[in-house]
């Protein structure tokens, strides 16, 4: 009896844990209530291995599809708390309101064809899949994120990653022979039955 009461409260104890890395998203409407980063579309919860996100966590996570199933991400900008410098100097500005909240702008989404931003704080990091239709800008907050202790940290650091934009691929010459040939058969076909 005693086992089961014991496993009973160690399944709610990390159901609890669980719940308070948990990220939330969405638009700025939702903001104060349950978006951690808007304006997202998705995110991935407290990543806590590596500890620190990176490219190359980004790219690895899941097995190798990557954050957001997408493998070619690329540190665009990093925020630091500490000093408030950028490495690299990207497209990114962070604001920090000093509540463990604060928000986010972009110079201009040309030439990018994902972007996430990621918080980092305490044990771990949680990633943001940004809407990149809805603006230049959004808010950012570390509630999903818990230190050692259970407690939601401070701000460590914003990392902003991006992808390239695809270019459109061209239809090939023989596609537009095809479809000119297609058109001129069709005419032929007209005339004969006049």
């Amino acid at each position: 009896m005693l086992r089961k009461l014991l496993a009973s409260a160690a399944l709610v104890i990390a159901a609890n844990a669980a719940s308070a890395a948990t990220c939330q998203y969405g638009t700025e409407a939702d903001f104060t209530e349950n978006a951690d980063v808007w304006t997202s579309t998705n995110c991935v919860g407290q990543i806590s291995d590596p500890v620190n996100d990176s490219a190359s966590a980004m790219n690895s996570y899941a097995g190798g599809n990557g954050v957001f199933d997408i493998n070619n991400w690329s540190l665009n900008s990093r925020w630091e708390e500490d000093d408030g410098s950028y490495s690299p100097a990207g497209i990114l500005s962070i604001v920090d309101n000093g509540d463990k909240t604060g928000s986010w702008m972009v110079d201009s989404w040309a030439g990018i064809g994902s972007a996430a931003l990621v918080v980092k704080g305490g044990t771990g990091w949680a990633a943001y899949l940004l809407d990149m239709t809805a603006g230049l800008s959004g808010g950012w907050s570390v509630f999903a994120l818990t230190n050692k202790g259970g407690q939601t940290p401070d701000i460590s650091h914003i990392s902003l990653y991006t992808t390239p934009e695809m270019a459109p691929i061209p239809l090939p010459a023989s596609g537009l022979l095809l479809v000119a040939g297609l058109g001129g058969f069709a005419a032929m076909r007209r005339r004969k039955k006049s």
